[in-house]
C-alpha cells in the first residue's frame, strides 16, 4: 500500500505510538486512508487510525518542521513564505538570570504571538470536521476508525489536567466531537508539564453525564428520589439528541449503561458516574436508541444543560500518560 513521504509517515507512526505503544499492538500496517491499520491482539480484526497534527498557525508549523529555518531567519532574514513576515518577527533580547542579573545582551531571536486557547480550540474543531468529512472512504475492511490529533501549539503545558475540559472544550469543539463518526478522538498534548493524551469523546460524554445528573436532581425537589438506573436510561435518550453516532443502552443484572464511542457510562448508587473504556475491543450488544426529532422537552433540557455549564466550572480529569511527542 502507498504510505506517503517516509519522513511524514515516520512522524505519524511516532504520534500513533503516543497512544498505542502501551497496548503493544501485534500489527501496525502503514496505509493511506486511514493512515494505519492496527491489530491489538492475534485473532482480532483490524481497525483504522487516522493521524493529524494541530498547529496554531502555519508559520509555526514551518519553524518546527524545518530545523534550519530559524538559522536562515537570524542569519539572512530569509523568509520561506510571504505570510511568515507578518507572523515571525525578528528582534533582539536580553537574557537575565532568575535574580535579575544580565546573562547575555542583544541575543537575536524570532518572536511569534501565542493565540488564545479559545482560538486554538476553534481550529481543533475545524480539524475534526475536516477529517470527518473524509471518513466515509476509510471504513472498508476495518471495524472502526479512530482519530489521533497531535497538539503542536504548546499552549496547554501549564494547564492542569483536571482543568483541560473547562479551559479547552468550548461549545464549538464539543459540537465537532459529538458530530464526529470516529469511534474515538485522541488529543495528544502536554498537560501539567507532562506528555498526555485525552480521549475527547470519552471526556465530553462523561462531562455531559455529570452535568445531566446535577440538572435532573435539581428538578426533583419535593419528588421521590430518582433511581440511578432510570437516570442512565434518560441520559441515553438525551445523548442521542446530541450526537451523530450510534447510542445504545445495555441492561444487565447490575443495572444499565450507555454505550457510545469507545466507552460505557452509567449512574451509580451514589449519583456519581461510572466510566468503562473498551480500548477498541468490540462493544457489547445493547438496545439501539432510535434517532428522533427534538421535542419541546428536549429543547428545554438542552437549555438547562447550557445554563448550568455557563454558570459552573467542571473539573474532570480523563487524561493518560503518553509517550514523548515526536
Amino acid at each position: 500500500m502507498p504510505s506517503g513521504p517516509p519522513a511524514k509517515k515516520k512522524r505519524e507512526r511516532r504520534i500513533l505510538d503516543c497512544v498505542y505503544a502501551r497496548l503493544s499492538p501485534v500489527e501496525v500496517i502503514p496505509s493511506e486512508r486511514p493512515d494505519f491499520l492496527v491489530r491489538l491482539r492475534d485473532g482480532l480484526p483490524l481497525f483504522g487510525v487516522e493521524v493529524t497534527e494541530f498547529y496554531d498557525k502555519a508559520a509555526r508549523a514551518r519553524l518546527q518542521r524545518s530545523p534550519g529555518y530559524v538559522g536562515e531567519l537570524l542569519s539572512h532574514h530569509r523568509y520561506r513564505h510571504k505570510e511568515d513576515k507578518a507572523e515571525l518577527a525578528l528582534a533582539t533580547a536580553n537574557i537575565r538570570t532568575p535574580s535579575g542579573g544580565l546573562k547575555a545582551a542583544g541575543v537575536q531571536c524570532v518572536l511569534t504571538e501565542n493565540p488564545s486557547l479559545d482560538s486554538c480550540a476553534q481550529k481543533a474543531a475545524r480539524a475534526i470536521r475536516s477529517k470527518d468529512a473524509k471518513l466515509d472512504s476509510t471504513l472498508g475492511g476495518v471495524t472502526h476508525v479512530n482519530l489521533v490529533i497531535c497538539d503542536r501549539t504548546g499552549l496547554l503545558g501549564l494547564v492542569d489536567s483536571s482543568m483541560f475540559y473547562a479551559r479547552f472544550c468550548t461549545t464549538e469543539l464539543k459540537e465537532a466531537i459529538f458530530g464526529s463518526m470516529y469511534r474515538e478522538i485522541y488529543f495528544v498534548t502536554r498537560l501539567s508539564g507532562k506528555h498526555s493524551y485525552v480521549p475527547l469523546k470519552l471526556l465530553t460524554t462523561a462531562a455531559e453525564l455529570r452535568v445531566f445528573i446535577e440538572v435532573l436532581l435539581r428538578q426533583q425537589t419535593g419528588a421521590p428520589p430518582v433511581v440511578p438506573v432510570d437516570l442512565t436510561r434518560q441520559f441515553a435518550a438525551y445523548l442521542n439528541t446530541r450526537v451523530a453516532g450510534l447510542v445504545r443502552l445495555r441492561t444487565h443484572d447490575g443495572g444499565s449503561e450507555v454505550l457510545y464511542g469507545d466507552g460505557a457510562f452509567a449512574v451509580n448508587d451514589a449519583y456519581g458516574i461510572d466510566v468503562r473504556m473498551y480500548e477498541d475491543d468490540a462493544l457489547p450488544r445493547g438496545e439501539t436508541i432510535p434517532k428522533k426529532e427534538l421535542s419541546r422537552n428536549d429543547v428545554a433540557l438542552h437549555g438547562m444543560m447550557r445554563t448550568f455549564m455557563e454558570q459552573n466550572v467542571l473539573s474532570i480529569d480523563l487524561s493518560f500518560p503518553a509517550g514523548p511527542l515526536p
